[in-house]
Parts: C-alpha cells; structure tokens; sequence
C-alpha cells in the first residue's frame, strides 16, 4: 500500500487543498520553514512527515509519484464508481498547486477520453483557489453529462 493512498483519495472527492498548499509554501521559503509557518499550518501533521523542508520535499516527490500513477492507472473511486472527469480535474489541480511542470514527461496528454479534457484544462491551472474552482466545476459539470448518458466521443 503506498504512502499516501488515502490522502490521494481524499483528493479525487473533494478534499480540502489546503495541505498542499501548505506543502508547496513550506518548500518555497529560502531557508528552513519559519516557527510561525509551522505553528499556523498542520500540513506535515497531516502528511505524516517532520517540519523540515527535506521531509516536505521528500513528500511533495511522493505525492506527486501517487497522484500520477492515480491519473494513469485507477478506473475506478473508492465506491466503485468509474472515474469522470471532475476527479481528473481534482488530481490535476493538486498537481498545478504542486507545481508540476505542464510539459512533464510523467504524464502523456492522451491516457484515456476521460483525463483529456482534465488534462488540456490543467495547462490553464495557475493552482490557485479560483482557477481550481472553476476548472472542477467545468468538469463536474461535464461529468453530470456523462452520467446522463453523454459520450466524449
């Protein structure tokens, strides 16, 4: 079972993003994360990791390593319900706040129908709040379509 399995879950059905948020904070200070950043922010609580910024850069390596093989392999939620692509979009989002490269070689634009649309999406995330937003909505919206009956082919 890998690390960060649940956490990932959470993700696909609408987890907070705070956490990495707060991750990706912690990894961009200059120099070791601040008393008054960890006092103020549970992320590593959260994580399962210290407060330094070694442990926060091992963890964003993991979860982003999770993330994708998510992307590229899981079929299904956690209920047993095929992945659509607002769940695609809330993966791709943990990673534009994440910071992930666009062009990563992790990921290949075309893994199924449903990803494609979160992926061409995820090229616009900035990984802010509205942004996100409004990219999952868009998603959740076509995703509502699919279940009526509505292909993406």
């Amino acid at each position: 079972m890998s690390k960060y399995k649940d956490f990932v879950e959470g993700i696909l059905h609408g987890y907070d993003f705070k956490v990495l948020q707060g991750l990706q904070t912690a990894i961009e200070f200059k120099r070791k994360v601040p008393p008054y950043f960890l006092e103020t922010n549970g992320y590593y609580h959260e994580l399962g990791i210290g407060p330094t910024k070694d442990e926060a850069r091992q963890a964003w390596q993991e979860l982003i390593e999770e993330i994708v093989d998510a992307i590229l392999h899981q079929t299904e939620t956690k209920h047993g319900n095929q992945m659509l692509p607002d769940n695609y979009a809330r993966l791709f989002h943990a990673l534009a706040i994440l910071k992930l490269e666009k062009k990563s070689l992790l990921l290949p634009s075309d893994v199924n129908p449903m990803s494609r649309c979160a992926y061409n999406l995820w090229q616009l995330d900035d990984g802010s709040t509205r942004n996100g937003s409004l990219i999952i909505t868009t998603c959740w919206y076509l995703a509502e379509s699919i279940k009526k009956g509505y292909s993406l082919s």
